[in-house]
């Protein structure tokens, strides 16, 4: 619908949010608000991380974070390397350096 076809997905394990981003996340936030002290910001952008760790902690049985994998439908695909793919099927053209 939105010019992508989806490739391929799969759901994170609770793992990877709790014991590889919300734990050490939480262990860094002392030392970020004694950077940051007296700054609202800073005390907004902690209050935000907490809350947003504790409801993936309660609900991560109802929900959790997804990885997906989708190429966008075109004509016509422009390679960061200046190269050029007719209709996305690999037929090269000459890019800015040559071929």
């Amino acid at each position: 619908r939105a010019g992508y076809d989806l490739l391929g997905y799969f759901v994170l394990p609770p793992t990877n949010w709790i014991d590889n981003y919300y734990e050490p996340t939480a262990e860094r936030i002392p030392a970020f608000l004694e950077r940051h002290a007296g700054c609202p910001e800073a005390e907004e952008i902690v209050a935000m991380e907490r809350q947003e760790a504790d409801l993936y902690r309660h609900y991560q049985d109802w929900f959790s974070y997804g990885f997906y994998i989708a190429r966008k439908r075109c004509a016509d695909v422009v390679l960061r390397s200046g190269f050029r793919m007719e209709g996305g099927e690999g037929q090269v053209e000459t890019g800015p350096y040559g071929a």
